[in-house]
């Protein structure tokens, strides 16, 4: 079975997806039935491990969403046990250099393209034959993105695009904006204009690029600025925006003293 979102992209179209931070599988299931094109498994900085990535994959395979797992660090180990699991997309976070961009390409593939390890798990159907049918199409199958999130990386920007074998970049504007000296100024123009360079290279190159937004007009944004990897929302956000919704809503109506008093300003 093709991967859809990697067909979309390698075709020219858009991909809509979002974050998965919380280690919930009806979460996951929830989010997988929304509509989503893939949804983000943060094993970067969620308090998520193997074993729930593993769980929340398998509560979304019923769904139209697409498991994508950014793994913590750019280590083969983990990302052949994160593939091994099923994964159908990688991210690899902090890749600065071509030769770190390498390394997540030959992390992803078996020999003699890469160092992948060939083992029996998820991915495989749990059998010898449909082991080899996996070897078979593995290529076609795994979306590797990495990540372009730090000064490093828009100073190499032109060697990166140059290695063959990943399929997006996705850009960090937070750790871009730290690298810089800007910490927790991701609007500053230093980093817009930074962001906007890897954009522009990235387009020259043919080579798909992200970037989150927090809402639809940002997403729209973006869209038309030629990213394609959108990351909409995360579900700590969407799980606090609808509460805190509903809690403004009681107290346009009236009922704000029925909330509990000690709860921040809403």
């Amino acid at each position: 079975m093709k991967n859809r979102v990697k067909q979309k992209l390698n075709e020219g179209g858009c991909s809509i997806g979002s974050w998965i931070t919380i280690a919930s599988p009806t979460i996951a299931e929830l989010m997988g039935n929304i509509g989503f094109d893939w949804l983000g498994i943060d094993c970067e900085h969620a308090a998520i491990g193997l074993e729930s990535t593993q769980t929340l994959m398998q509560a979304m395979a019923a769904t139209c969403a697409m498991p994508l797992v950014r793994v913590a660090t750019n280590d083969h180990v983990m990302i052949k046990r994160v593939l091994d699991m099923g994964a159908n997309g990688i991210m690899v976070p902090m890749v600065n250099s071509a030769e770190e961009a390498e390394n997540a390409v030959r992390a992803t593939h078996f020999p003699p393209r890469g160092v992948r390890g060939v083992g029996l798990a998820r991915a495989h159907g749990y059998t010898i034959e449909k082991r080899a049918e996996y070897l078979n199409r593995m290529d076609d199958e795994i979306l590797l993105i990495i990540q372009c999130e730090h000064r490093e990386s828009v100073k190499n920007i032109d060697e990166i695009l140059k290695v063959n074998g990943y399929d997006g970049i996705f850009i960090g504007p937070d750790d871009m904006a730290a690298s810089m000296g800007l910490l927790g100024h991701p609007e500053h123009p230093d980093v817009v204009s930074a962001i906007e360079s890897v954009l522009k290279a990235a387009n020259n190159a043919g080579v798909p690029i992200g970037i989150p937004a927090r809402t639809a007009e940002e997403t729209q944004m973006r869209l038309e600025q030629g990213f394609k990897f959108i990351q909409l929302g995360v579900d700590v956000l969407y799980l606090g925006d609808g509460c805190k919704d509903k809690c403004r809503d009681m107290c346009r109506r009236g009922y704000g003293h029925a909330l509990v008093e000690s709860a921040p300003q809403l």
